[in-house]
């Protein structure tokens, strides 16, 4: 669901949130910190090998691979 949210988010833009500012005057500094973590959400690709990305990291802190 979550994944969901962020893509209708990602869809709306940056102008929605300029729009919901503009809208609601007043925005605590946590709100504003908030919508600026918003915009820099990125999609996680589909082809993105988790086995392999967990086995590098694995690798890379440990020195070790499975």
């Amino acid at each position: 669901m979550l994944h969901i949210v962020q893509y209708i988010r990602s869809l709306i833009g940056k102008g929605a949130n300029d729009e919901w500012i503009s809208q609601n005057a007043e925005v605590t500094p946590k709100m504003k910190a908030f919508l600026e973590l918003e915009e820099l959400l990125v999609p996680i690709s589909q082809e993105l090998d988790y086995k392999k990305e967990l086995a590098e990291a694995r690798d890379e802190k440990y020195g070790c691979s499975d």
